[in-house]
């Protein structure tokens, strides 16, 4: 059956490749858009303006002077680890996913915060999660464990006028992370 095979193939009686029909035509993308998604229809584009445009900046520190953080100082020495930029539309999620290591790889440190923007009568508010997780590389198998030290949800009302700030610890160490939303009108 294999040479019988092989024999159809060198004779081409048997073709792999697709009919023209099914083949992929060549798009012409127009300037400015990205290949392979389709772009917004003429309502939405419409829709859409400057004004729903909303910035979120999530800046992740390590507090070096904790005692600093504990007497409620205005200046506290702090290392900026990240500083992640998002951009997104008015009632459309922005996530921020971020992982910081420690230890030579021992200790990770894993950020996720989902925040919608939400325009309203009073302002923008916003809703927001946020999880902070510590993987801590254990034993001889190198298996990580996983540790819960921050998960929050709610809704911020004024949240442009204001940012908003976390302080955790994580194996005795102490972080902050500020969230600052900025809408582009």
């Amino acid at each position: 059956m294999l040479v019988a095979g092989a024999l159809l193939v060198l004779t081409r009686a048997v073709d792999f490749a697709p009919p023209d029909r099914v083949r992929e035509a060549p798009v012409a993308v127009p300037p400015g858009e990205t290949p392979g998604l389709p772009s917004p229809s003429a309502e939405l584009r419409g829709a859409m303006s400057t004004a729903d445009a909303v910035q979120v900046r999530a800046t992740l520190r390590a507090i070096e002077d904790p005692q600093a953080q504990r007497t409620g100082a205005a200046e506290v020495p702090s290392k900026v680890l990240a500083q992640p930029v998002v951009a997104t539309m008015v009632g459309i999620p922005a996530t921020v996913d971020q992982k910081v290591r420690f230890d030579d790889g021992a200790l990770e440190i894993v950020v996720s915060l989902v925040l919608t923007p939400r325009a309203g009568p009073g302002g923008m508010r916003a809703e927001e999660s946020l999880r902070v997780v510590s993987r801590r590389r254990s034993g001889w198998e190198g298996r990580f464990e996983e540790r819960l030290h921050l998960e929050s949800t709610a809704e911020v009302v004024g949240v442009e006028s204001r940012g908003r700030r976390w302080v955790f610890a994580v194996d005795e160490r102490l972080f902050s992370l500020d969230v600052d939303v900025q809408r582009a009108g």
